[in-house]
């Protein structure tokens, strides 16, 4: 800096000598420059001052750009950013960590820091959108599963699955209904799926459907002996009750 100074303060006295000893207080000259249509006209002397100018306000913006140093600059920006990262995830995994214990609330808060991330997983989502189901929080893991399938739209399967399951386990069996059929379209094979038909179909008692739904169970290997036995006598019963109120409603 002190070194532009003193180039300050001579270029000052050798401009004042030249307008001196070359006389640009009388005659300070003329310049004419075109351009096509343009035209550009000033004295010699103005035209040096401002070239001046120019080269002064070039060093100084030099010299400020070597002081701020913007590649470190740039890299303290990245070292923030690791940092801002590093939190984030290690508030997920204390976030996992609560939702293990039981602690919904707790949980939940956590997973909201690195869900304000770029580096948010559809894992992040879900377990958010499962923490506040916990917490009966309808409109924030809706919308928690509505986000998640904007951004990951690859698994929107598997989040309108975990959708039907958190409306299957509200009661709001309609609703279930509607998003189950809509899977069976589409992932109609998925074991996940056939277990949360299976619930359904049990909660409703709809008894054809499971009967139905527990042969597919049997051939894929999805379903124990014992419960096979437990959930196919329920149908049989279900049945026999069905055609006893049939017969009971036509003697009288």
């Amino acid at each position: 800096m002190i070194r532009l100074f003193f180039l300050c303060l001579i270029i000052t006295v050798l401009g004042l000598w030249l307008t001196l000893f070359l006389g640009f207080y009388e005659d300070p000259g003329y310049i004419l420059i075109a351009f096509g249509s343009y035209t550009f006209e000033t004295s010699l002397f103005a035209l040096l001052i401002l070239l001046v100018v120019v080269y002064l306000v070039f060093r100084i913006l030099k010299l400020i750009v070597n002081w701020i140093d913007l590649p470190r600059l740039l890299r303290v920006k990245e070292l923030y950013k690791s940092k801002l990262k590093d939190r984030a995830k290690s508030a997920a995994t204390e976030g996992y960590i609560q939702l293990y214990l039981g602690n919904w609330s707790t949980g939940h808060k956590l997973l909201k820091k690195i869900l304000r991330t770029r580096d948010a997983s559809i894992i992040d989502y879900l377990a958010a959108s499962y923490a506040t189901f916990k917490n009966d929080e309808l409109e924030k893991w809706s919308r928690y599963l509505d986000d998640a399938k904007q951004k990951f739209p690859t698994h929107k399967s598997t989040i309108e699955l975990m959708r039907a399951q958190f409306l299957l386990d509200a009661g709001q069996f309609n609703e279930a209904k509607e998003t189950l059929e809509t899977l069976r379209g589409s992932a109609s094979q998925n074991p996940r799926l056939m277990f949360t038909l299976k619930d359904y179909y049990l909660q409703i008692g709809e008894w054809e459907s499971l009967k139905a739904l527990l042969i597919q169970l049997e051939k894929k290997g999805l379903i124990k002996p014992e419960e096979l036995h437990e959930l196919t006598v329920k149908c049989v019963k279900s049945e026999i009750k069905a055609q006893s109120e049939k017969v009971g409603s036509r003697e009288h």
